[in-house]
């Protein structure tokens, strides 16, 4: 019950405080060119409007009713975003304002001459003042929508000097981070697995954090194990997994069709070659230094292992890339970041920024590891912009 009021809660204080402080910059500093946009907003219908939603959103958890859940979520994220986004646009217009109101002192010092109005320098001045708050909002509305998007399967070839022939141009279906029961939903799950029969994979991986609802997980593992690939499906297992209850979690895997390789291996073997896929355990936690649990459940997951094979470790975790040198890994698939959800030319905006996750999206490398982190197919807010939900497709290549 905490757990479900917590984030709602937050949410709805947040979008108050925004939209509040929002309105509030605006009233008292730069009223001259937004005064009749916002004439007639009265806080109070904010309020019963964020208040409505919160409770909405709390029915649709308890309830289980996704419509009502994503109804009511989707109205906070809505407010939450565009007074965040407008409280951030609001120093431009500011400067504006106060470079306008110099202008004028000037002009009244000056000895009075007769001057011609300029009709066009007052709009110009006014629509610049507006046009960054409201390309905002915009903002906002477009990574609301793109949050709805239809998955993609980008197809990625990755080359690797060792590879033997066998295993050229075998291929890989990688899900990650459903996060079923929030926006992504079964019915999302089966379109998504539908659409992917065409791309023919061999085998599907599956690494973490797949359902917040637990009650979709049995059905989601039948559609995944029931999926057309010819070496079915393996998964591992992210933190949410250990947040909703990892006990129930792993007995559901256990009546399913889909193994979950926690500090373990398989071995498939490709005509006259191998194939080790190993899972990563997760660290649980979000704080602190990571690195020498992740040396310790990759070495147990590759405990064994046959040496002449090619090995692909399911980490939830990007930050495996660190110690995975260590354990002679061809390839990591990763999730866990989202990619932040918000893109820029096919990297995530918070690229460099993030110090914990520096493998934030899209390929890397430390010597011969090579490491993807998907921005996978949920999201636990709704809200995406240049970093579409995706299920990558890779083909193995002989460089």
């Amino acid at each position: 019950m905490i757990r479900t009021i917590a984030p709602i809660f937050f949410a709805f204080s947040l979008g108050l405080l925004l939209s509040l402080s929002a309105n509030l910059i605006l009233k008292i500093f730069i009223r001259r060119f937004w005064k009749k946009e916002f004439r007639g907003i009265r806080y109070r219908y904010l309020l019963l409007i964020l208040f409505a939603a919160s409770v909405l959103w709390a029915t649709g958890k308890l309830s289980g009713s996704t419509t009502v859940l994503l109804f009511g979520a989707s109205i906070l994220a809505s407010i939450n975003l565009s007074g965040l986004l407008l409280s951030a646009t609001l120093p431009i217009p500011l400067v504006i304002e106060l470079l306008y109101r110099k202008y004028k002192s000037r002009v009244k010092r000056e000895k009075p001459v007769a001057r011609v109005v300029d009709p066009s320098r007052r709009y110009f001045l006014k629509t610049t003042a507006t046009a960054f708050p409201v390309l905002a909002l915009g903002t906002a509305g477009t990574g609301m929508v793109g949050s709805f998007q239809h998955v993609r399967f980008p197809e990625k070839e990755v080359y690797f000097n060792d590879l033997s022939t066998d295993l050229e141009g075998f291929r890989i279906l990688h899900l990650t981070d459903l996060h079923l029961g929030y926006y992504f939903n079964l019915p999302d799950l089966e379109e998504t697995l539908k659409n992917s029969e065409g791309l023919n994979p061999d085998l599907i991986l599956l690494t973490g954090d797949v359902a917040d609802d637990l009650r979709q997980l049995p059905e989601a593992l039948r559609m995944i194990g029931h999926a057309k690939s010819r070496y079915g499906a393996f998964a591992s297992l992210g933190n949410h997994e250990y947040i909703r209850d990892i006990h129930l979690v792993k007995k559901i895997f256990d009546d399913s069709s889909v193994p979950l390789l926690v500090n373990n291996h398989a071995v498939i073997r490709h005509h006259k070659s191998r194939l080790v896929i190993a899972g990563a355990d997760d660290p649980k936690t979000m704080r602190g230094d990571i690195t020498p649990f992740l040396n310790q459940t990759i070495s147990q997951s590759l405990d064994r292992a046959p040496e002449e094979s090619f090995r692909i470790l399911m980490s939830h975790r990007p930050r495996a890339l660190d110690v995975a040198e260590n354990f002679d890994i061809n390839l990591i698939l990763a999730g866990h970041t989202h990619g932040g959800q918000i893109g820029l030319e096919g990297r995530s905006l918070f690229e460099g920024i993030v110090e914990k996750e520096p493998y934030m999206w899209g390929f890397y490398k430390k010597n011969d590891v090579q490491l993807y982190t998907s921005a996978g197919l949920g999201h636990w807010f709704p809200f995406r912009l240049n970093c579409p939900p995706e299920a990558p497709v890779f083909i193995l290549r002989r460089s």
